[in-house]
């Protein structure tokens, strides 16, 4: 099993066997929430400024915890699986990548590519390609909703992380993340092709703790 640093600087991409979801949220809590992050975007028609931060509630999420577990559980026990709540059940060893197996395998081996790509995220929003994400746009269509999405080009894949505004429209939130792997008959672009394109630059990173 890795540790933080081991998994930030991989050379290659680890295999699910050697991580775990407490050091995926302890990656989360060393290398992305501590920090804001402010861009400089470029549209057409406009050039403004965003913050960026990783609340501990995205955490959940971003990892797909509630689309493995919730045709398997109960409406009440599904909180249990988002938000603070599912940070706090990792942490405290609750949710493993055993207990949600269990639950669900199928489910689970669909969400796999979050967790073994998940390292890879303070990479991407260092330096990040982007769009204004448009889900009518995607063919075939598709439920993913966010406002602005961040992509970087692999080899084999492609990562895309979805940020958007917080209620109060203070500051964006990472919304969703997800692989699409190329294969012969896929260029892994589904998400990309006809979006609109926007011209975004990281100006700095600010430490809040």
């Amino acid at each position: 099993m890795y540790n933080c640093m081991e998994l930030k600087n991989l050379a290659t991409n680890p295999r699910i066997n050697d991580i775990s979801l407490e050091l995926l949220r302890e990656y989360y809590e060393t290398f992305l929430y501590p920090f804001e992050f402010y861009y400089t975007i470029r549209d057409p028609l406009k050039q403004y400024d965003i913050e960026l931060r990783f609340d501990m509630d995205c955490f959940p999420h971003l990892l797909g915890l509630e689309s493995i577990i919730k045709r398997n559980v109960n409406r009440d026990e599904i909180k249990k699986y988002k938000g603070f709540q599912g940070w706090e059940n990792i942490k405290n060893g609750y949710i493993t990548k055993e207990s949600l197996k269990q639950l669900n395998r199928k489910g689970f081996l669909n969400a796999k590519d979050k967790m073994v790509f998940f390292y890879l995220v303070p990479k991407l929003i260092m330096s990040p390609k982007a769009i204004y994400f448009d889900n009518c746009v995607v063919n075939p269509p598709t439920k993913i909703e966010c406002q602005i999405l961040f992509y970087n080009d692999y080899e084999k894949f492609i990562l895309h992380l979805g940020i958007e505004p917080n209620d109060e429209n203070t500051y964006y939130r990472p919304r969703t993340l997800f692989i699409e792997r190329k294969t012969g008959t896929n260029d892994g672009t589904k998400y990309i092709k006809n979006q609109l394109t926007i011209d975004l630059n990281i100006k700095h990173r600010v430490i809040m703790i």
